[in-house]
């Protein structure tokens, strides 16, 4: 039983697997069917959409694009030679077998370029077109590309105009082609004026170098030049130092433009006299050195004679003017040429020494002489000053040493107004206060003027302080009683006096009893009380 109804059920089973197998095929076939179709479809929407493509693309290469194309490549062509034009850019180029030469048209500055092609050789450019002294460079860069050593050269060198002369440039260039056998066909590049710039350049050079108040080359260009200098071919050289004397003095008491007019012509008396400027140096600010090469001890003394002679020529504002020279000469490879400089220098010095004495009191005498000449009530008035400050002195038992300063003191009291506008010193009255600052600083100038001197370095403080006050009201430094050196009060009061006693544009002299109250009125405010009354009982009983 079992067996029957299990084989009823495969039977079943199989009927419906095989019914199911059917529609499923059947089912296949009609999605293949459909899947066909939409394939193609697509296909043929592809491939319309692909030939249209096509077509635009072509319609746009030739209608379109080439003309913007063409638009851009001549914009960037005009943007380009604008650049050139702007710049000043010269652009050149040369076949080296045929001589064509072919220049851009911001290059008309240059010299004329002949028409006949057979010369236009590169070196008859280099030796007729460059300046002589830049031949050998522009050899040097240019053959160094054209033997492929170089990709490109780049160099400064001058260049000759149609106008005459020379200007700076900097010129470019490079192989552009080259033969089958790799020799140099045609080269080419830039030319660009760089006058402006390398103007500036030498200027800022010429300054390093130069001194620019007499146009001698400086201590950094010594300091160069002594290793040039210092070989065997310029045996013997003979190496000079000089030093002009008391230009601190003349400074002082005319002023800085008088000073360095001093020593612009001392170094146009060095430069007529060695004719060599490139040998002569301003290494400090009143010193000079001159190195002369195969110069033998003999002709560096004359020369060092006609130098003191020629300086001694000149007279400013009644000074003589001097200089002081040592010399030295190597004759020997052994011998150093700093060391040589060195003893010229201690030769200079010895000199200067035996010489000061002598060259700073006479500057200050000189000073006195140009000042009195300006101002003759001066003269007088420092004549009478000093007269009455040695009586003082008298009275005060002085030894004859501290009368003689104090006398000299007294004469020179007043040597810093050589300094001072006339204008200010004929003004009696009525100064501004800016005249009257000036006019104060006439003590400051005397005790600059005299203590630049052995002679006269004594005297200075008192000449400084002669118009300080008892009280502490004068100047310059407000100094009150027995702060004041005795000598100024002694002026101060003598000066008081002789002005008091002397006839002005607008007054008279003052009699003695005004003289004597108005003493007496300035008595421990500006005068030393002690002093007025010892002045007082002697001369205004």
């Amino acid at each position: 039983m079992l067996k029957i109804l299990f084989a009823f059920h495969e039977e079943q089973m199989t009927n419906s697997l095989r019914t199911q197998s059917f529609e499923s095929i059947r089912l296949s076939t009609d999605f293949f069917r459909f899947s066909s179709i939409w394939s193609y479809i697509i296909t043929f929407v592809l491939g319309s959409l692909s030939i249209m493509l096509v077509v635009f693309l072509y319609i746009y290469l030739k209608h379109v694009s080439r003309p913007i194309s063409k638009r851009i490549k001549h914009m960037t062509f005009e943007s380009l030679e604008d650049v050139i034009c702007l710049t000043n850019t010269g652009i050149w180029q040369i076949n080296m077998q045929t001589g064509a030469l072919m220049i851009n048209a911001e290059m008309p500055y240059l010299a004329e370029i002949p028409q006949d092609k057979t010369r236009r050789t590169l070196d008859y450019i280099i030796r007729n077109i460059f300046h002589p002294e830049d031949w050998a460079t522009a050899e040097q860069n240019i053959n160094s590309v054209l033997a492929g050593n170089e990709p490109f050269f780049l160099t400064e060198i001058r260049v000759k105009s149609r106008e005459g002369g020379y200007f700076w440039t900097t010129i470019r260039g490079t192989v552009l082609k080259r033969t089958k056998d790799k020799k140099p066909l045609i080269i080419g590049g830039t030319l660009q004026d760089t006058s402006l710039r390398k103007e500036r350049e030498l200027e800022i050079q010429r300054l390093s170098y130069y001194d620019a108040l007499t146009g001698l080359k400086n201590r950094r260009a010594y300091e160069n030049a002594v290793l040039n200098y210092d070989i065997t071919e310029n045996l013997p050289i003979s190496i000079i130092s000089a030093d002009v004397n008391g230009l601190k003095i003349i400074n002082d008491a005319f002023g800085h433009n008088v000073g360095d007019q001093l020593l612009i012509d001392t170094a146009n008396i060095l430069k007529s006299t060695f004719l060599c400027i490139d040998c002569i140096f301003r290494i400090g600010g009143d010193e000079f050195v001159v190195i002369l090469p195969k110069t033998s001890e003999l002709e560096a003394k004359n020369s060092c004679d006609i130098v003191r002679s020629e300086v001694e020529k000149h007279i400013y504002h009644g000074i003589q003017a001097s200089i002081s020279i040592g010399f030295k000469t190597k004759t020997t490879d052994t011998e150093d040429l700093k060391q040589l400089l060195i003893n010229a220098e201690v030769e200079m010095y010895h000199s200067k020494l035996q010489a000061s004495w002598k060259n700073r009191g006479d500057i200050i005498r000189g000073i006195l002489s140009t000042l009195y000449t300006r101002n003759k009530e001066l003269e007088e008035h420092s004549i009478h000053v000093a007269e009455l400050s040695y009586k003082i002195g008298v009275m005060l038992a002085l030894s004859n040493e501290e009368l003689d300063s104090l006398k000299i003191a007294a004469e020179f009291h007043d040597i810093g107004k050589i300094a001072i506008d006339d204008h200010i010193l004929a003004k009696c009255r009525q100064k501004t206060p800016d005249e009257t600052d000036q006019f104060c600083q006439h003590v400051e100038y005397g005790y600059r003027i005299l203590a630049g001197s052995n002679e006269y370095e004594k005297i200075a403080r008192d000449v400084l302080f002669h118009h300080e006050n008892w009280d502490g009201s004068g100047y310059p430094k407000g100094l009150k009683g027995g702060e004041i050196p005795l000598f100024s009060r002694i002026i101060h009061l003598a000066e008081a006096y002789d002005w008091m006693n002397r006839k002005l544009p607008y007054r008279k002299p003052f009699t003695k009893a005004e003289i004597k109250e108005d003493l007496l009125k300035d008595s421990g405010t500006k005068l030393d009380p002690e002093l007025v009354k010892l002045f007082i009982s002697a001369f205004l009983r």
